[in-house]
């Protein structure tokens, strides 16, 4: 892992490449390895809005859960870009974390 945190799982969310994350999910990729800002795959496909990746990750167990340094919810994430379909899937996975406004943070 590289001094940012970020891994090839991490790399291919930010890029949008569902195949290659279904690869590395199929070799039980960490789907918790965070970068140096705590940000997790799953925060980064939200950051991108790759909603087929974010449906990949929660399908694979990846926690809904948790906060990066700055405070943002994968839940934050979804629904402060506008990600329906993915706030959904969060909820749908048991995410329970208040929602705060950008203000909050």
């Amino acid at each position: 892992t590289p001094p940012s945190g970020a891994t090839a799982l991490f790399a291919a969310c930010h890029r949008g490449s569902a195949d290659v994350v279904r690869v590395l999910l199929e070799a039980r990729a960490d789907t918790e390895a965070c970068t140096a800002g705590d940000t997790t795959p799953l925060m980064q496909a939200l950051k991108r809005g790759h909603l087929d990746i974010v449906q990949l990750l929660v399908q694979a167990g990846a926690a809904t859960h948790g906060k990066n340094r700055a405070g943002v919810t994968p839940l934050f994430l979804a629904c402060y870009r506008g990600l329906m379909e993915a706030a959904r899937v969060l909820v749908e996975a048991g995410t329970k974390e208040r929602v705060y406004s950008a203000e909050d943070l």
